[in-house]
């Protein structure tokens, strides 16, 4: 008799194997269910669902994440300004490396600690020398305490991506120092110190 083929199987196992004989899966669950019923297999097959097919896709999603880069640095960080009496017109002092791959853009800011002054103090008295500041060709500006802008790149902007790469980007930085305002003051060694700091957005 057929049915005695399927006496010794449990339900799982009979289902596969009329879904490999080509039944659709409904149509194999309902005859392993009647045949479970009538006492023709072992097992039940309540627990059988679509899930004993081997799928016939898989799915990966990939992600990665590239590191936010904010680095400035200066070639120089010791520079001699020859006050002799002469002036000083837009010489360069130093140059910055800048390197962001901010997708926001960056915004690079300086500060002065000596307000923008060149200073000497001797005994307790401070003497000063004033200069003003040129970034990368920009106007002369007069430094502070406070941070000030000196380049903000947006999103759009040519630099976000040019700055990414290993080399970064460069940028020089000037100063203009009027001779007669170093012409009356003591000898002696006039210092003033910069902080540069480069933000993204």
């Amino acid at each position: 008799m057929e049915t005695e083929h399927y006496k010794h199987l449990s339900g799982s196992l009979l289902c596969r194997q009329l879904i490999a004989s080509g039944l659709s899966v409904g149509v194999a669950t309902s005859i392993c269910r009647k045949l479970v019923s009538s006492g023709l297999v072992i097992a039940s097959v309540s627990g059988f669902s679509q899930a004993a097919i081997a799928n016939s896709t898989a799915t990966i999603h990939l992600t990665g994440t590239v590191p936010l880069i904010l680095d400035i640095s200066s070639n120089t960080v010791l520079i001699q300004v020859p006050l002799n009496g002469l002036d000083i017109n837009n010489a360069i002092i130093s140059s910055l490396a800048i390197r962001s791959n901010s997708a926001d853009g960056y915004t690079v800011m300086v500060k002065s600690v000596n307000n923008g002054l060149l200073k000497l103090n001797i005994n307790n008295v401070v003497y000063s020398v004033p200069y003003t500041f040129r970034y990368n060709g920009a106007s002369a500006i007069s430094l502070s305490t406070t941070e000030m802008v000196v380049e903000h790149q947006n999103s759009k902007s040519s630099d976000v991506l040019a700055c990414a790469i290993s080399t970064g980007c460069y940028r020089y930085l000037s100063i203009n120092v009027n001779g007669s305002d170093a012409s009356t003051t003591p000898t002696g060694v006039y210092t003033d110190t910069l902080i540069f700091e480069i933000i993204d957005h």
